[in-house]
């Protein structure tokens, strides 16, 4: 869940903040069943946005 900009030495790396948002989003949706407690949560991470990332 984390990727690279740059070549060489020169990487840096980052979070991918939306395919960790979309992988909890799945596997909550997938473990919910009848859990109303954990249906709440999938509301909460599906609507959960990030910012843009800054220019480097």
């Amino acid at each position: 869940m984390i990727f690279a900009r740059g070549e060489g030495p020169d990487q840096a790396f980052a979070a991918n903040f939306e395919g960790t948002r979309e992988l909890i989003s799945f596997l909550i949706e997938d473990c919910c069943g009848d859990h109303e407690q954990l249906c709440a949560l999938l509301d909460i991470a599906k609507s959960f946005r990030l910012p843009p990332p800054r220019a480097s």
